[in-house]
């Protein structure tokens, strides 16, 4: 029997799903293939995650592949659900793998650490939260929205004159 997982097309999320279909082989015999999705949150990169219309922007195209039969299960990261889900939604978490290192990291444009940079810095994040650390630490920083997969932000850092920017560590 093959089952069909989906996830989203970004590195990240591949890896996530290669790490469940391996468990899934080694502990059941079960064969996998990953039905990769384009999600609005990963279309829509022209404005912030927070202003994106609707809850779940990276969960509802995987959500309705499960529901049209397209996939049996999903494989996403945590941190891109919604916190609160609505009584109608049928879905439930299942099972969490073993979560990997939960720091940011900063990712310099030129080896600086981030406590060293230049007054009026500019650090790329698309994290509301790591906005809100960044001006906590050093108000002298500019912070810009960075979004994309990792690659596409860490290219960001030369494509947009970025000092650097602050990342999950995962």
């Amino acid at each position: 029997m093959k089952i069909n997982i989906a996830t989203r097309c970004s590195n990240l999320a591949q890896i996530q799903a290669d790490i469940v279909r391996k468990m899934l082989k080694e502990k059941v015999n079960l064969d996998c293939e990953k039905l990769l999705m384009e999600t609005i949150g990963d279309k829509r990169q022209d404005c912030p995650i927070h202003k994106i219309e609707g809850k779940g922007v990276f969960v509802e195209d995987v959500k309705q592949a499960l529901l049209d039969g397209r996939a049996d299960l999903a494989v996403h990261s945590l941190k891109d659900l919604p916190v609160e889900t609505s009584d109608e939604d049928e879905f439930e978490l299942i099972a969490i793998p073993e979560r990997g290192d939960p720091s940011d990291v900063f990712v310099s444009a030129d080896g600086v650490s981030f406590y060293d940079l230049k007054q009026g810095a500019i650090v790329g994040t698309s994290s509301l939260r790591r906005r809100a650390q960044i001006r906590e630490l050093r108000p002298d920083i500019q912070v810009v929205s960075v979004r994309g997969d990792i690659q596409t932000r860490v290219d960001k850092i030369k494509t947009e004159n970025l000092d650097g920017i602050l990342i999950a560590a995962a």
